[in-house]
């Protein structure tokens, strides 16, 4: 047990904190303890989580800027190209939905993926 994290702890703490160590102990318990300093203790090894942050691969607003200028021009029942460009397919036709979503509401637009032509094929509907 860390002594001086204890001594750092208000005195009802600090014995609080002594009796359940105490009382796990006598229990043979395995355990792992944080106080409230952040320090360890017990015997119980655990390995913190590190939450990986995973590295965008375009910069923020890129790709539905890119959608936009092909999407502000649409009318009802107009139908646009979008090259994949460098973004791809399911990326381009994810962000559509999104981009038109944000323009004209929920359910404006349908669009579909065209492989061979490398674009997404987007039909204005509302």
């Amino acid at each position: 047990m860390n002594q001086s994290s204890i001594l750092q702890m208000s005195q009802i703490q600090e014995n609080t904190f002594k009796r359940a160590i105490v009382l796990l102990d006598s229990m043979k318990c395995v355990y792992a303890i944080m106080d409230p300093l952040g320090n360890k203790h017990g015997t119980l090894n655990v390995n913190e989580t590190k939450k990986i942050k995973r590295l965008p691969k375009h910069p923020h607003g890129q790709r539905s800027a890119y959608i936009r200028k092909y999407l502000t021009s649409m009318l009802v029942g107009d139908v646009i190209q979008i090259p994949f460009d460098k973004f791809g397919g399911p990326d381009i036709q994810t962000s559509v939905g999104s981009v038109a979503n944000r323009i004209w509401g929920k359910g404006s637009v349908t669009s579909t993926m065209v492989q061979v032509n490398k674009v997404v094929e987007v039909l204005r509907i509302i």
